[in-house]
């Protein structure tokens, strides 16, 4: 697989390795990987209409490079694409630890033909969250952006890590020691 370049898994799943993303859980390096999922909010919510100007939304996580190949899901073509089938069944089965969370970062970087601001109310904690939506023409854009914005700020990874990722209180690191069946 070509380091440093974002490879189109399939629609929804894009991907991007280099050697420079890594951390040390439990005195062992594991290298990381960049995971952006395309979602197209026509498919999901109902309130958005096939008229919508910004149908897409982007999450974006990272992942162990290697993960444990108990999650994949067995595809016969065992190929050189075997990695890229392993990723995508990991991502659908596990997730990925959140990375970019603060799109007042980005929103700056977009025309409003590109992109708008958007929120919801989070039932969990009662609290608004923004995240971007994009246009056709943003989302190109979108995902160029987002990678850079994770290469530039790689090296807080480990402040990444450390939040929280849901409310029982596992952390990214926790996470990532799952992913990799320790």
């Amino acid at each position: 697989m070509e380091k440093n370049t974002l490879i189109e898994i399939d629609e929804r799943y894009y991907y991007k390795e280099t050697d420079n993303w890594k951390c040390e859980l439990e005195g062992q390096e594991v290298k990381l990987g960049l995971v952006i999922e395309v979602l197209d909010l026509r498919d999901i919510d109902s309130d958005v209409k096939d008229s919508d100007p910004y149908p897409y939304t982007i999450q974006a996580g990272i992942i162990p490079q290697n993960p444990s190949e108990s999650y994949w899901e067995g595809d016969e073509d065992y190929n050189e694409n075997l990695r890229l089938s392993l990723i995508r069944d990991f991502i659908s089965y596990c997730g990925s630890v959140a990375y970019i969370s603060e799109p007042e970062d980005l929103k700056d970087r977009f025309t409003l033909k590109e992109a708008t601001l958007a929120s919801y109310e989070d039932r969990f904690t009662g609290s608004t969250k923004q995240y971007l939506r994009f246009s056709e023409d943003g989302l190109e854009k979108a995902l160029e952006l987002y990678t850079e914005a994770v290469e530039v700020n790689f090296s807080t990874i480990g402040f990444v890590l450390d939040r929280a990722v849901n409310l029982v209180g596992d952390t990214g690191w926790s996470e990532l020691e799952k992913s990799l069946n320790k």
